[in-house]
């Protein structure tokens, strides 16, 4: 048993099956109370939990039926541009009627000025849909639901529920956000949630996750392999990560280097 710099007591056991009566019985230490208030009181935690879901699900629709309603006015009155809605619009409009990918508004192919094939995924959608307000409506829907793995990753690293919401919200109203989501529509927009849900999968380990998030990533824009690079850099240094050595009761503790990402993750994080 441990005493943590919290001041809580700490019962390290390594038994498959572990026992605690006796340690109960020895020190007085009320251990059989502590776990049944844990599992009386684990509902009020879950309503809390789902009220902050309940939160973060209200703030991406409002986010994303705001942001809509700006973009579509903006392209109803005509204030948008042929650079880029214009081409984005005609080309996929080319691609979902299999036809070349010339952009009379461009002068050129699309993939001689960016290497975009993630059109190709949404081309379907645009058949069914075949107007410049699809364009921004799937953008600003995009951009919201990159809240979604940023509150897994708040939530991973031990943020409280409703701290992890408030970081969303910090997310959803940042104003590095705004301005470009109201400026016609980009490819590169779509990356901010695929690359939120490929560091949420690697900080959970789950590499195939990895290589699918960062895959649909790279379709975006080829600008956007640097920041895949460095994600694999990162899984690359945490497979050299260094263990600790047996402790002097020999009961073996492993400590992960842990490479923080996201800056805003540790802040929210218990006693920071």
């Amino acid at each position: 048993m441990i005493l943590t710099p919290e001041g809580d007591y700490v019962f390290l056991e390594v038994n498959t099956a572990g026992q605690w009566q006796w340690v109960e019985h020895l020190t007085g230490m009320p251990i059989t109370d502590s776990l049944v208030n844990l599992l009386v009181h684990r509902l009020p935690r879950d309503r809390v939990e789902k009220a902050a879901v309940i939160l973060l699900w209200t703030g991406i629709l409002a986010f994303t039926v705001i942001y809509l309603t700006l973009s579509v006015i903006r392209v109803n009155t005509f204030q948008a541009d042929a650079f880029d809605l214009g081409i984005f619009d005609q080309t996929l409009w080319r691609i979902s009627h299999f036809q070349s990918l010339f952009s009379t508004v461009r002068g050129m192919n699309l993939f001689g000025d960016h290497f975009t094939p993630i059109l190709f995924l949404l081309a379907p959608f645009y058949r069914l849909f075949p107007e410049p307000q699809a364009l921004v409506l799937f953008q600003s829907a995009a951009v919201a639901i990159g809240a979604v793995p940023l509150y897994r990753l708040a939530r991973h690293h031990s943020s409280p529920p409703f701290a992890a919401t408030g970081l969303c919200f910090a997310y959803l109203i940042a104003p590095t956000l705004a301005y470009p989501i109201l400026y016609d529509f980009h490819t590169n927009m779509l990356a901010i949630p695929l690359l939120l849900f490929a560091i949420d999968a690697m900080e959970r380990e789950r590499y195939k996750a990895f290589a699918a998030w960062t895959a649909l990533t790279l379709l975006c824009r080829q600008d956007l392999a640097p920041s895949v690079a460095v994600l694999g850099l990162a899984i690359v240094l945490r497979a050299f990560a260094i263990k600790s050595p047996p402790s002097a009761d020999g009961i073996t503790l492993q400590r992960r280097r842990r490479i923080r990402i996201w800056a805003g993750i540790p802040a929210c994080k218990r006693g920071a």
